[in-house]
């Protein structure tokens, strides 16, 4: 097709890490139509399934919901105002994300009608290793349950029959499922939607997870354990990054790689009014994210301490200000394959010296 590449679907990634972004619920409010909120969460969208994002993080930074739902004016045939919608800004993208990541085949089945998809089908498709059409043969499909039986379930997996999963404990009727095709012998199975990337390291698409702060992005069981081994926050008050230079992983997220080798990664962006005042819409709403030991100026500063790193990714910007959509390509294509490397890199070194101690002993 004309101005489309193909990608070869079999897309290739460091199995070990995970890959987030967190992006405030603001993003779609520098416009006010349901049509352009549409185009930027399709963005947004996009860019997440280019550079192999495995989670979005939706962080609610609304004062007022009421002030940040589309204009209830009808749109006209050319340009205008969008259909009346309910949602609040972080329902709109999580709903839109969804849909975008939902196989073409499950749509239908899964995402409800609602305002919010008014324009969803002017939104281009990820095209991503799991959304597979009919004629594709792949190791794993992902499917919904359409019925159960004595022996487990009846999957649809987008091809002309739905297939039989045997199962001594089968999903609700309607729930999204991975399936392991064993096409030979006829016997399908369901797996956790983590596998593909684990045992064949496919990229297989986006969780979407919506929060009420920075507290509740990075933290988990009362702000106690943190849910990502290395946290990186972008900002233009960050320490200047070049694409020459180098990135080292925390010591927590090696520790992590070592033990268990998986490590979480979490890219934060701040939006219109930056990382900073999300930081001091978070305090405000949940209290202190940081220790009482901790440096405290009131602008928002100390949303640097509870990143690992704290990032400018263009110091010498042309432009007065740089969009979230465009910060968001410009962050991922800076680090995306720097941060895999650098982990990959950091275990392979750590496991050379450690053969070494065993030879010399």
């Amino acid at each position: 097709m004309p101005g489309v590449v193909r990608r070869d679907s079999s897309c290739k990634i460091s199995p070990g890490v995970e890959f987030a972004i967190a992006v405030p619920s603001s993003y779609v409010s520098v416009v006010s139509t349901l049509v352009d909120r549409t185009r930027l969460v399709s963005s947004l969208a996009r860019a997440c399934g280019i550079f192999r994002v495995d989670e979005i993080v939706i962080i609610d930074d609304s004062l007022n919901d009421d002030n940040n739902k589309p204009s209830s004016a009808r749109e006209e045939l050319v340009g205008g105002a969008s259909p009346s919608s309910s949602s609040s800004t972080s329902e709109l993208m999580h709903r839109l994300l969804t849909y975008l990541d939902t196989p073409q085949y499950l749509r239908r089945r899964l995402i409800p009608h609602h305002a919010d998809l008014a324009y969803a089908g002017k939104m281009p498709t990820l095209d991503a290793p799991h959304q597979l059409r009919k004629t594709d043969r792949a190791t794993y499909r992902e499917g919904a349950v359409v019925a159960h039986t004595p022996q487990g379930a009846m999957v649809d997996v987008g091809l002309d029959e739905p297939v039989h999963v045997y199962t001594n404990k089968a999903p609700d009727v309607n729930e999204r499922v991975t399936v392991h095709m064993d096409d030979a012998k006829q016997t399908y199975t369901i797996v956790s939607r983590d596998t593909p990337r684990e045992q064949l390291g496919t990229y297989w698409g986006y969780r979407v997870r919506r929060c009420r702060g920075l507290s509740e992005c990075l933290y988990k069981d009362n702000n106690e354990k943190r849910r990502y081994d290395w946290v990186i926050g972008t900002s233009e008050h960050g320490k200047a990054y070049a694409p020459v230079d180098d990135i080292t992983p925390p010591r927590a997220a090696l520790k992590r790689r070592a033990k268990d080798k998986k490590t979480r990664v979490v890219l934060l962006f701040g939006g219109v009014r930056g990382l900073e005042a999300l930081y001091m819409l978070d305090q405000a709403r949940c209290g202190p994210l940081l220790p009482s030991s901790a440096e405290r100026k009131g602008d928002g500063a100390e949303a640097a301490h509870l990143c690992d790193d704290y990032l400018n990714f263009c110091p010498r910007q042309g432009s007065r200000t740089i969009r979230t959509e465009e910060a968001i390509l410009i962050g991922l294509a800076l680090l995306r394959d720097p941060v895999a490397n650098a982990l990959s890199s950091s275990s392979s070194s750590s496991e050379a010296r450690t053969s070494k101690k065993r030879k010399h002993v």
